[in-house]
């Protein structure tokens, strides 16, 4: 989102500005933002199996009863199903493998998730940047289950971009949020950025609906994005 300075959100005039990245001559934004969410998907987040591969998928089949539950406590949790349901079994079965002499780790750091941020950025990827971001922060509740969650908030290096470093600290502040944890003191004294950033935002219609779910933790800091979108990494 590009304006000419820091506007109020109640007044904003968002048909006369540029939000997110332009859409072709006539597209449907609501088509164009699905497409580039695909994009983004069809890459894949961080692999469990760390070694860069595609991980394995396993499918299950429930009751309709038991699913909607299943689904109800993963949207309470404000985690995908697939993800809730990995952290279940993990924590049933246990994680195969050990690295320096403890269970492998399968989750990111947050030093890792803004390495591949850059490495993204750097390639113009910007649907996969946002990708592996979301993806790597919804990860932290795996990490704090195996009581390594320390570990995975070591303060990150930079993305090379102001904009990535404030939405990392804002996203990460936002998850220990509802996980009830503490955030640590790398992600509070991010400066509110000096122009309102969208960066899913397609259309005016956009704008507005991430404005009105964007979390407390972001849009202090004048990054709108829907919350809902945490839970569709």
């Amino acid at each position: 989102m590009t304006s000419t300075g820091p506007v109020d959100p109640a007044v904003c005039d968002l048909d006369a500005q540029v939000v997110g990245e332009p859409t072709e001559a006539g597209a449907d934004p609501a088509a164009t933002r699905l497409a580039a969410r695909r994009r983004g998907l069809r890459r894949g987040g961080t692999s469990m199996s760390g070694d860069g591969q595609h991980s394995p998928t396993v499918s299950v089949v429930l009751p309709r009863e038991v699913r909607d539950r299943v689904v109800a406590q993963a949207a309470a949790e404000g985690m995908s199903v697939s993800k809730w349901l990995r952290r279940l079994v993990v924590e049933k079965v246990g994680h195969p493998g050990t690295q320096d002499g403890r269970p492998r780790r399968w989750w990111p750091t947050t030093a890792e998730i803004a390495a591949d941020v850059r490495a993204n950025l750097a390639a113009s990827d910007t649907s996969h940047a946002l990708r592996m971001l979301m993806d790597g922060v919804n990860y932290l509740p795996d990490a704090d289950s195996a009581g390594r969650l320390d570990e995975a908030l070591v303060e990150p290096e930079t993305t090379g971009d102001v904009r990535w470093d404030a939405l990392l600290a804002g996203a990460v502040r936002y998850r220990l949020h509802q996980m009830g944890r503490t955030a640590p003191s790398w992600t509070r004294g991010k400066k509110p950025l000096d122009r309102f950033w969208w960066p899913l935002a397609f259309s005016a219609s956009d704008a507005y609906n991430d404005m009105a779910h964007t979390p407390a933790e972001l849009r202090r800091l004048g990054i709108f994005v829907d919350e809902r979108e945490f839970s569709q990494a």
